[in-house]
Order: structure tokens, then C-alpha cells, then sequence
């Protein structure tokens, strides 16, 4: 293997591609299974039967209209800035940055993206966002 660059390569990308098909792509389609089954509006048991009434619901009611449209702005607009962010910083990573430097960035957004995300669910738990209308 340390002779081929393709076998190397291959086993380099590998386990990202099988976590791709397996568990993304592969919830992917369990989602779009689920969704041309029926549900019974009595028990909101899924029924194992055809039907493209949910897709039509999202065009036709209203409210999930409006939630198919909120969800499709909020996930265009965090590509957009994430984009903005990151190719910048990917180009000064790959062309300007030394590779300590470029260890700290990682460490620096790693660390600020945790903080946040653990930030949040302190203050979830002690029921301090909830008091300034943020959920």
C-alpha cells in the first residue's frame, strides 16, 4: 500500500465515504421512505401504504408551507456564511499560515464551537435563555 498513491488515497477516503452512504445518504432515504407512507390521524401511527398526500400538504396547508420555506431560508442563509467564513479561511490556511498557526486556528474554532454549543445547553438547563425569548 505505501507504493500505490491510488490505494493510499483510497484507503484515505474510505471511512469518510462509507459514514457518507451509510449514515447520511442512508437517513436520507429512510426520511423519504417514511414520508409517502400514510399517517392515521387518530393514533399518528404510520401506516406501511402508498401515498403522496404529505408532499402535497407541504404546498397545499399553509403552515407547513410556511415551516418547508423557513427551514429552506434558515439552511440557504447558514451555507452562505459558513461559505463566507470558510473559504477565506481556508485559502489563508493553504497559502499564508505556518502549520502551528494553522493548529491553533482548529483548536481556536473547535474550542469557540464547543463553548457555544455547551454554552447553550447550560443555559437551557437553568432556564436562563427561555426568560430573554430565546429558545
Amino acid at each position: 500500500m505505501q507504493r500505490s498513491p491510488k490505494a493510499r488515497a483510497a484507503s484515505l477516503i474510505s471511512l469518510p465515504l462509507a459514514w457518507l452512504l451509510i449514515i447520511y445518504i442512508g437517513s436520507l432515504f429512510a426520511l423519504f421512505i417514511t414520508s409517502i407512507w400514510k399517517i392515521d390521524t387518530f393514533t399518528s401511527k404510520v401506516i406501511r401504504e402508498f401515498t403522496l398526500q404529505n408532499f402535497i400538504d407541504v404546498f397545499t396547508d399553509r403552515a407547513y408551507f410556511n415551516v418547508t420555506i423557513r427551514t429552506l431560508v434558515v439552511a440557504v442563509s447558514v451555507t452562505l456564511i459558513c461559505a463566507l467564513i470558510a473559504i477565506p479561511m481556508a485559502f489563508f490556511m493553504a497559502r499564508i499560515a505556518r502549520p502551528k498557526s494553522c493548529l491553533v486556528l482548529i483548536g481556536e474554532w473547535f474550542l469557540h464551537h464547543s463553548g457555544l454549543l455547551f454554552g447553550k445547553d447550560l443555559c437551557l438547563a437553568n432556564n436562563v435563555l427561555p426568560r430573554y425569548g430565546v429558545s
